[in-house]
């Protein structure tokens, strides 16, 4: 009885609070704009590789995998722009455990999907360029395949670890993954995975440029296959650069905000708070060019859009 009576206070007491900032509904929308323009974006190369048997190459087959994961990041991200940004989502998720768990999993499982598929790109790039001649043995469909059911299984794990039991969360909280996930979890496991991530792609990505740029000076007169293999480069380098321009203003604000003592972060600065929020909206901004980026790179995958879309 004395539970109940708690939480009917509590969600009166909440009533009473505004807990929405004047730029949310403009978040929303940047949000969901960019959402449907990535759904639309991904789903080209999507069906580009399932339609047109000359699309089926591993290194294609990681490319419809990474797009796949990207289409996936616009549906999965609706649960905790709901709870996140909109009063009755946050006022729901506040009393009630599972939906907020749950929107702040499923979404990771999309991010950190969407890393490590960048990851995967990375590494079948760079086995291409450091070891060409091994490239056809070490790079099949088998393995790719078992690369992206690992990287699906990593993401998944990693994300979902809260909602068996690795949670401090409490009715009345505002749903925010910095205030009912673990510190040990949430900054020192699933942070520092991303960044790791992140700065071993970016190593691996520079590497395979300055071997590629001494490589295309020293062979000027390499081979059509070679040629070939660096022109895929040249179009994932763009797709990785992409990615780390509009993903890093999230992935910065949120550990400043992590490292920031807990008492001191509802002090923060109105102006970090507003592009604490709005970084938010960038991510998946990547993916969106990531069709033109293929059509413009990939001979084979412009004439599988021209296809598509009836051109020409």
């Amino acid at each position: 009885m004395e539970n109940s009576s708690a939480s009917l206070w509590t969600a009166a007491s909440a009533e009473n609070v505004e807990y929405t900032k004047p730029w949310y509904p403009h978040v929303l929308l940047i949000c969901e704009f960019i959402a449907v323009l990535n759904l639309l974006s991904n789903l080209m190369p999507i069906v580009a590789y399932l339609k047109i048997e000359q699309l089926h190459t591993p290194t294609n087959m990681l490319i419809f995998n990474q797009s796949v994961m990207d289409a996936w990041l616009s549906l999965a991200v609706q649960p905790i722009l709901l709870v996140s940004f909109s009063r009755w989502g946050i006022m729901h998720a506040m009393q009630n455990k599972y939906l907020c768990l749950l929107a702040h999993c499923i979404a990771r499982v999309a991010i950190v999907g969407s890393l490590l598929g960048i990851n995967l790109l990375s590494i079948e790039r760079a086995v291409a360029i450091f070891y060409p001649y091994q490239y056809y043995t070490l790079v099949t469909d088998t393995s790719v395949r078992r690369g992206i059911i690992a990287h699906w299984t990593v993401s998944v794990v990693l994300s979902i670890l809260p909602l068996f039991g690795w949670n401090t969360w409490s009715p009345g909280g505002i749903c925010l993954a910095a205030k009912f996930f673990p510190r040990v979890y949430n900054v020192f496991i699933f942070k520092v995975v991303n960044f790791t991530s992140l700065i071993c792609t970016a190593i691996l990505n520079i590497s395979v440029a300055v071997v590629a740029k001494k490589k295309n000076r020293v062979d000027e007169e390499m081979s059509a296959e070679r040629s070939g293999q660096f022109k895929i480069m040249k179009m994932l380098l763009k797709v990785v650069g992409v990615f780390y321009l509009f993903r890093m203003p999230q992935l910065l604000t949120t550990m400043f905000y992590n490292f920031t003592p807990i008492e001191e972060r509802d002090g923060l600065p109105l102006w970090f708070q507003v592009i604490f929020d709005f970084a938010k909206s960038l991510v998946g901004l990547n993916s969106v060019f990531n069709a033109l980026i293929y059509a413009q790179g990939s001979q084979k995958f412009r004439d599988a859009f021209k296809r598509l879309l009836k051109i020409g």
